[in-house]
């Protein structure tokens, strides 16, 4: 496990590779993936997640499916900085051939499915935690990235009553929730029928919890609105952030095998 000084400086480079890809390729969701960087960084190298990423195919790996599929940008930066995408790679996104297309499938062999669709996610890891408790009798745990309006969808909230019904202690939601965002699904209602559905509203998962459902609560309160002002003009679906690097914004970051 990472200690904290450590995780701010990888959530940093994550973000580094983000921009930096998207400006590359002229577009591809950058504000839904800077919006969950420092949830995904403590999940991913604090001492979570456990899987062993040069064997992705390998049955007791820890499950990660990213439902808000639009934030793949910081699927493949997470694994930038896990050492197994290269830099020239990264920047090959949304490029004919490349792996790293706008939504995860299965061509990246970290995406656990296809997921460009919202409102399916946590389904497909009710599915995997189901497969996972009662059939091949594994170890491993689902997470869940679940984006903000997605939560609108009511195969989502299926799926949240069938986990509890079938005590899957080991599928763990991750909701988004960005501040200050207008059309937030997201409410105190919706928090409340979490648990009344059995699943435990928490800031962060614990391992004595059999049934989580985790509210993210960011370290940096990152908004859209934020974001949104640093876009050029138009209000293209997907446009990137007009970004220049250039003024030392990767020093002082981990490189990609671990390290200060």
């Amino acid at each position: 496990m990472h200690g904290y000084a450590y995780l701010q400086a990888l959530a940093r480079r994550i973000r580094y590779d983000i921009l930096a890809s998207t400006t590359r390729a002229g577009s591809g969701h950058a504000s839904s993936s800077l919006s969950t960087v420092e949830l995904t960084t403590a999940l991913l190298f604090g001492g979570f997640f456990r899987a062993d990423p040069h064997r992705p195919d390998h049955p007791n790996n820890d499950r990660l499916i990213f439902s808000k599929g639009h934030a793949a940008p910081l699927l493949y930066s997470l694994y930038a900085a896990a050492g197994v995408v290269s830099e020239d790679e990264l920047l090959s996104l949304r490029t004919f051939g490349s792996r790293l297309e706008g939504h995860p499938t299965p061509a990246f062999p970290y995406a656990e499915a296809a997921t460009g669709s919202l409102g399916q996610g946590l389904s497909v890891g009710f599915g995997m935690a189901l497969n996972g408790k009662y059939l091949d009798r594994l170890p491993y745990r689902t997470f869940v990235l679940l984006g903000n309006s997605e939560m609108a969808e009511g195969s989502q909230w299926e799926a949240l009553q069938l986990a509890a019904h079938y005590e899957l202690g080991n599928l763990v939601g991750c909701p988004t929730r960005p501040y200050r965002c207008t059309a937030s699904p997201w409410t105190s209602s919706r928090a409340a029928e979490s648990r009344r559905s059995s699943w435990i509203m928490q800031a962060f998962p614990q391992e004595r919890s059999r049934k989580r459902f985790i509210p993210y609560f960011p370290t940096e309160q990152t908004t859209y609105e934020d974001l949104h002002r640093q876009r050029g003009p138009g209000t293209d679906h997907g446009r990137q952030i007009l970004w220049h690097p250039g003024r030392g914004d990767h020093q002082s970051l981990p490189d990609q095998e671990g390290g200060g």
